[in-house]
């Protein structure tokens, strides 16, 4: 019975960092999508694409993804070489940068 209240608890401490995480992260997208300018004769998703390349918002998530990206491979290599338990916050940065780079990876479809 121990073990499945663990359990639980894991699930709902890992939906407590997903939800904020997925939040924040759409919110960055939405708010990109949001301020693309019109233009005749372009179908939205070629204007989009357009924008995410040449504006700050852009430029915004590319730098985060770059960084997040050396600083997953860090946790990755660290986290290889604690003790069989890594700290409870590597789960957490884990999911939140998951949930990042599974939005960043829907937006570039």
């Amino acid at each position: 019975m121990a073990a499945v209240v663990e359990e639980e608890d894991c699930r709902s401490a890992g939906l407590l960092v997903f939800v904020p995480s997925l939040g924040a992260s759409l919110t960055v997208y939405l708010y990109l999508c949001l301020t693309v300018p019109p233009r005749r004769g372009i179908s939205y998703r070629e204007r989009c694409a357009t924008y995410a390349v040449g504006s700050r918002v852009g430029f915004f998530i590319e730098v985060i993804s770059a960084a997040l990206s050396v600083f997953s491979c860090c946790t990755y290599i660290a986290g290889t070489y604690l003790s069989p338990m890594p700290p409870r916050w590597f789960e957490s940065t884990e999911i939140s940068m998951s949930t990042f780079f599974l939005v960043y990876w829907l937006f570039n479809i």
